[in-house]
């Protein structure tokens, strides 16, 4: 099973953390434009991509009916259409599009509920290490994770959980893809 994780920017001038995670070893990556993006996960073809950001817009207002679900069982999520989200929305939206339209598995996960779900506390790099004790997998010593990284592993996390049929999902407008505890 390979999954990637991907911490998007809502725009193409800030770089975007991926995390390729499988057979034990997990590949962080940085890259800008989308095109970059697709050529990283184009060269290591996971079986899903799990991306940090809403991967659709609501029919109508600010939020989607999966936001207002979602606050329901005390997940707090940002409204898509919001003026600071709404780059990162269109971004989202344009990219599992090419994504998909090249093959892929693409899911909207959500990192910070992930690492809730799964019990991953502490300073950045307590996280860090626990989230890599929960994948299984290891890293070079000397890497100074950021919390994009983080976020770009946990995003991986939950597609790992995703693949091997251990997640819960809320619909409307859109589906989030959540770890099961």
């Amino acid at each position: 099973m390979k999954a990637a994780g991907i911490d998007l920017t809502g725009s193409e001038s800030k770089a975007t953390s991926i995390a390729i995670v499988s057979g034990g070893k997990i590949r962080l990556y940085r890259a800008t434009a989308d095109h970059e993006i697709i050529e990283v996960v184009s060269r290591e073809k996971p079986d899903v991509i799990a991306i940090d950001a809403p991967l659709t817009k609501p029919h109508e207002g600010y939020l989607r009916k999966l936001e207002r679900k979602a606050a329901k069982e005390g997940i707090k999520l940002l409204p898509p259409m919001l003026r600071g989200m709404r780059k990162l929305t269109e971004r989202g939206v344009r990219l599992r599009r090419a994504l998909e339209e090249r093959g892929f598995n693409v899911i909207e996960v959500h990192p910070t509920s992930s690492r809730k779900i799964l019990g991953i506390s502490g300073s950045l790099e307590e996280a860090w290490k626990n989230a890599l004790g929960i994948a299984k997998v290891s890293t070079s010593p000397d890497i100074k994770p950021s919390r994009d990284d983080l976020d770009a592993l946990l995003a991986a996390i939950t597609g790992i959980y995703y693949l091997k049929g251990k997640y819960r999902s809320i619909k409307g407008e859109g589906e989030l893809i959540l770890p099961s505890p």
